[in-house]
């Protein structure tokens, strides 16, 4: 299995003695020969089990995969480096869920995911809203180019399309050429427009809404995840809604809206419609705190010059959990990279034993809540147990074993980041894939 022994080479080649007393008895290809596929497998095979839930931070899965490494870098010899002499650094979360969430609109209660999308992760800042009007306000923005908010909207729900006027022709009407400006992409914009005018709900008029709510069906049901206590209520609340939503909230006015849309986007002045619709829409959310836990090991240095020096490797060990009847198990992202890490952790760790450990101290760091939007390694980097000034570097394992359309017969490996901060890490890399490994 050479793709995996490149970095574990790297830091063995930064970690050899410099001057020996004796000739060694043991090199690093006999280290590096430790990584075995077998056992690849048979972590592999435990992290992305069904047992395990698709490890979803802050859950009973994602805590037996904790549990899961800590048990393997003790039987590695690795010292724990967590609280209280245990492998855990715990990480205070706050795990927040709908309570309740629906839309009606003419009496008729619509269906999440279907009818309409909505993200908790936005802060709704009013649990239900109601009211026997919407207002059309064309694409919602508020730009000195072009702006919506030609009528008061203060008090009132409105009604919006996706995007930015745009010509037959393809000419954004913001950006005066073929390229769209930011209102096409961070609809955050219209949510901060429509806060600024006092609106009280959005309606979203996405009309690829089939395609957007598969996409983002995973994260819309699933919990959001945060460091510390959810921010405070950010926005009105918005639902992105289906074509066939959107008529049922125009009424008998469909015409009328289409027009005015078309008039917009030949460059004409936008005028808001009333639309008598009832609507009521509910988001009230559910928070509470949860602990999750990075889990961390510990090899010293062997040299009294360096090893207050420190090499962290990293992989995150998390993945999606479960989402209805649907397990995300994550066996590529990460438990393959998990399953790497754990294999250089016993190779060094055995390197160690055997008077050829690193001289520089090593931290085998695996941090959960990553794809919850890195929250812990950004919680390791905020509560570092080495100072950061005494941390030299970090190769961080992800995703081993895909295969892309250029690579489906030969041994590759991305290598990203190794020269950002500085040549050396990449200097490095270069010079032991010569040597050793010699991928692509």
């Amino acid at each position: 299995m050479r793709l995996y022994a490149l970095p574990l080479l790297a830091f063995l080649y930064l970690a050899a003695p410099a001057h020996a007393q004796a000739p060694p008895k043991y090199t690093v290809e006999d280290f590096a020969a430790t990584v075995d596929p077998q056992d690849l497998r048979l972590y592999l095979t435990v992290l992305a089990s069904p047992q395990l839930e698709g490890r979803e931070t802050a859950t009973p899965g994602n805590d037996a995969a904790a549990d899961f490494l800590a048990g393997q870098l003790s039987g590695f010899g690795i010292k724990p480096l967590g609280a209280e002499g245990s492998y855990f650094q715990d990480i205070p979360f706050s795990r927040t869920e709908w309570a309740e969430l629906g839309l009606q609109v003419n009496d008729q209660p619509l269906e999440h995911l279907k009818d309409f999308l909505c993200f908790r992760s936005l802060r709704p800042n009013a649990e239900q809203v109601s009211g026997e009007e919407v207002v059309f306000l064309g694409y919602g923005i508020d730009d000195p180019k072009y702006s919506d908010y030609g009528a008061d909207v203060r008090g009132k729900a409105i009604l919006i399309y996706q995007g930015e006027p745009v010509t037959r022709k393809g000419r954004y009407r913001i950006s005066g050429n073929k390229n769209p400006s930011q209102w096409s992409s961070d609809w955050t914009l219209k949510l901060e427009a429509a806060k600024k005018h006092g609106v009280t709900a959005i309606y979203l008029l996405v009309p690829d809404f089939q395609r957007l709510a598969g996409q983002m069906r995973r994260f819309a049901l699933g919990p959001d995840i945060a460091l510390g206590a959810n921010e405070s209520a950010a926005y009105p609340p918005m639902a992105m809604v289906s074509t066939t939503t959107a008529r049922a909230l125009m009424g008998e006015r469909v015409d009328d809206v289409i027009k005015m849309r078309d008039r917009i986007n030949k460059g004409k002045q936008p005028e808001a419609i009333a639309l008598k619709s009832r609507h009521t829409f509910t988001t009230r959310l559910s928070e509470r705190t949860v602990t999750g836990h990075n889990v961390l090991g510990y090899i010293e240095g062997s040299d009294p010059a360096l090893k207050d020096e420190l090499v962290v490797l990293t992989a995150h060990y998390d993945h999606l959990g479960r989402t209805g009847d649907d397990t995300y198990f994550g066996a590529d992202d990460n438990a393959s990279g998990t399953s790497t890490l754990l294999e250089m952790a016993q190779a060094f760790a055995l390197a160690k034993q055997k008077g050829m450990g690193p001289r520089r101290s090593v931290l085998v760091l695996f941090v959960t809540g990553e794809e919850k939007g890195l929250l812990g390694s950004r919680y390791y980097t905020e509560n570092p147990v080495f100072p950061l000034a005494s941390t030299v570097a970090n190769v961080n394992v992800d995703m081993v074993g895909r295969t892309d359309d250029r690579h489906k017969t030969s041994d590759y490996i991305y290598v990203i980041g190794s020269d950002k901060i500085s040549q050396d890490l990449h200097d490095i890399n270069e010079a032991m894939n010569a040597a050793y490994t010699k991928l692509e």
